[in-house]
């Protein structure tokens, strides 16, 4: 078991190391030595949390939603979070697909099949390269 744990961690290393990782990282150090982006970028993630707890406890959002708005507008006006945000969805995409091929490296040993899925590798995110 210890063993996974360690391939797990190096796997995490080995994502951040790569060119989204490192953008990723860097966007995050400049984001956070820069307090007018830090500031809207908290806006904008409580603006977020609120509107998701008032919607969930069926309360009304549309000012609340208007005022998010408001704040991306503000956001895309902003290149150092711009840039953080690009660099971080970049990285989640690649963590996306590396937990694809992880799944179907795993779906396919427990339904006995050599590939992703009964369509094949072509069926999967992984492009053919899990196997």
């Amino acid at each position: 078991m210890n063993e996974i744990f360690e391939q797990a961690k190096a796997l995490g290393e080995a994502l951040l190391n790569t060119k989204e990782g490192k953008k990723m990282t860097e966007t995050t150090y400049i984001l956070e030595g820069d307090i007018e982006a830090t500031s809207l970028f908290r806006e904008f993630q409580q603006k977020r949390f609120l509107i998701q707890s008032k919607s969930e406890n069926g309360e009304d959002v549309e000012e609340d939603t208007q005022q998010l708005n408001d704040i991306m507008k503000k956001i895309d006006e902003n290149p150092i979070l711009i840039e953080f945000f690009k660099a971080n969805k970049d990285f989640s995409d690649l963590y996306i697909n590396v937990m694809d091929i992880i799944s179907g490296t795993i779906a396919a040993a427990t339904e006995g099949e050599d590939s992703c899925s009964s369509g094949g590798c072509s069926s999967c995110s992984c492009s053919g390269g899990c196997h």
